[in-house]
């Protein structure tokens, strides 16, 4: 994605870039500890803020929407947790859609996710 598109599709979507980082790092099994210890001793990565400063709590902070982030932080936390900043603005997006919907139809398309990845994975591992 074009550096330009990004930084639209980040302003459009930052408000939910925090909730979108915490759901990628639930996602990949990493717990704040973890992200921590990547973004403080990067291997064979260069981030593009330091990250010299970050704590658990900071983190947290990041995810709750508590503290707004730059497009390059998000970057750099999106590729600490080895996902494509595409991705990550893929989430926020779907964050921010979902918080339209009423429960009631929100519980339905979180079922009808869980069921459709339930079904790849048994396709994928020939069940």
């Amino acid at each position: 994605m074009e550096e330009s598109a990004l930084r639209e599709a980040f302003e459009k979507l930052k408000d939910n870039a925090g909730a979108a980082l915490h759901v990628m790092r639930i996602a990949k099994y990493k717990n704040r500890k973890t992200l921590v210890a990547i973004l403080k001793n990067p291997v064979n990565v260069s981030y593009n803020t330091d990250w010299g400063y970050a704590t658990e709590k900071k983190l947290e902070k990041i995810e709750k929407g508590k503290i707004e982030i730059t497009l390059e932080e998000f970057k750099d936390l999106c590729l600490a947790l080895d996902s494509p900043v595409e991705r990550g603005l893929k989430a926020a997006q779907y964050i921010q859609e979902a918080a339209k919907l009423p429960p009631d139809q929100l519980i339905n398309e979180i079922l009808e996710e869980c069921e459709y990845e339930l079904w790849a994975r048994r396709q994928q591992s020939g069940e």
